[in-house]
């Protein structure tokens, strides 16, 4: 991961309200020695190559203040195609407006990892056009200093313009008394989760969710309620549910690693500690490259084939949930036994990641359709297990067409979109991703 830096080199605006001409200049984005922010201008002279656009830094760091809970917190949507606009006006740079025409740049956190995509301007005939560049990954820490950093320059440029009491100033007291104190972060970090703006939820319905924690978990907490707005599961309803559609786990039964995983959790991306830690069970198990049956990946998970066999599903996530009696039940959300196959991996490994997060004791073990760097893991995790990379590239040889990978996917027992997936996370199709 690299340094991200936000810089404004001034300019003199003649026009414009105090605050907008006082930090008025060159912006840069940059990160991984990349320029973000390179763009074309076009005017009767021809075109004009810059690092950045001229525009008020004044508006960038009231919106970076403004979201800066959801730009710390909040992964992109399941649905990373079809973003909300709700999600798009606090993570696309291009939703700044202000009669500038911004970056399009789109930021997204995992909690660990803030992931900064700069996509070339999609109309050509207008006077500026941006270059776009591949995305880079920045610790959230440096998002936090590179955030910090900007908006302090503004406010210094600003006052010393001679201006006082501005709304970037009051937003950035407010947001700097909130992340200093313990309970009201703790608030708006799950207020941002779910994928609202600061008291734009219900505080009461903040606070009834926060009373579930200590019977989920903290981290549990935070995982199921990621992206799920208004549909976030109480802990009465985890219980009932997994009375319902749950089956008996003996964890004990479960395969523990003999050795530490060799990558620190939090400081590599998330896909890196699932991939390590997938290739350290097969090892201590045994395991050759090849399928492995539900009745072995049952085992490996202290459940039976029943749970995979089993059509009995929730209708939003998985779980592995422990009672107070210490009795642990497994629920599926997937109907289908390829789905399943690969939830009940997720949440083996989730097992194992357990003492690296500070999750172990925790009641509720989820696994959700979101992209927090958990969840990222996890997905890593079950895609390697169940089809490990060397056996999928030595299968597709030097065909990686649709129909070869649904062949294979269908060898592993997995979905296709697991082996396009795996593919895309390690460059082998030509595309850039990864399993945020």
């Amino acid at each position: 991961m690299t340094a991200l830096q936000i810089r404004l080199m001034p300019e003199l605006l003649d026009e414009g309200p105090a605050c907008e001409k006082a930090a008025f200049g060159l912006l840069e984005i940059e990160a991984d020695d990349r320029m973000l922010t390179v763009c074309t201008s076009v005017d009767s002279n021809g075109r004009h190559y810059h690092d950045g656009p001229y525009v008020s830094g004044y508006h960038l760091a009231e919106w970076l203040a403004w979201n800066w809970w959801r730009l710390r917190w909040e992964p992109r949507p399941a649905d990373q195609f079809t973003p909300s606009l709700n999600w798009t006006f606090a993570h696309y740079m291009t939703c700044i407006g202000q009669g500038y025409v911004w970056p399009n740049i789109t930021f997204s956190s995992d909690g660990f990892e803030c992931n900064l995509t700069s996509e070339r301007s999609t109309e050509t005939n207008t006077s500026l056009i941006y270059h776009g560049a591949k995305p880079v990954i920045v610790s959230a820490t440096n998002f936090e200093d590179a955030v910090d950093q900007f908006v302090g320059l503004i406010l210094q440029l600003v006052s010393d313009a001679g201006i006082a009491n501005t709304n970037l100033q009051t937003i950035w007291d407010d947001l700097t008394a909130e992340r200093n104190d313990r309970e009201i972060a703790r608030f708006r970090r799950l207020e941002a989760l779910l994928g609202f703006d600061p008291d734009e939820s219900e505080a009461q319905k903040i606070e009834n969710l926060l009373h579930d924690a200590p019977a989920l978990g903290e981290n549990a907490l935070d995982e199921i309620a990621t992206g799920a707005m208004e549909d976030i599961k109480s802990a009465r309803q985890i219980a009932e549910e997994t009375e319902l559609f749950g089956f008996d786990i003996n964890t004990n039964d479960a395969i523990r690693l003999s050795g530490p995983i060799p990558i620190q959790w939090g400081h590599s991306p998330a896909w890196q500690i699932g991939v390590a830690a997938a290739n350290a069970v097969r090892q201590q198990a045994g395991l050759a490259d090849t399928p492995i049956a539900d009745s072995r990946l049952a085992d490996l998970a202290g459940i039976s084939t029943t749970v995979i066999e089993s059509e009995k599903c929730t209708n939003s996530l998985s779980w592995v949930f422990h009672t107070p009696q210490d009795h642990a039940q497994v629920a599926l959300r997937p109907r289908w036994k390829n789905g399943r196959r690969f939830d009940v991996a997720r949440l083996l490994g989730d097992s194992l990641f357990a003492g690296y997060m500070g999750t172990s004791g925790e009641p509720l073990s989820p696994a959700t359709r979101s992209y927090s760097y958990r969840q990222k893991a996890q997905r890593a995790f079950a895609a390697e297990l169940l089809s490990p990379l060397k056996a999928v590239r030595d299968m597709l040889g030097n065909d990686y067409s649709q129909e070869n990978q649904e062949q294979v996917a269908e060898y592993f027992a997995v979905s296709p979109m697991t082996i396009s997936t795996l593919l895309v996370n390690n460059e082998r199709t030509g595309r850039w991703g990864s399993w945020e």
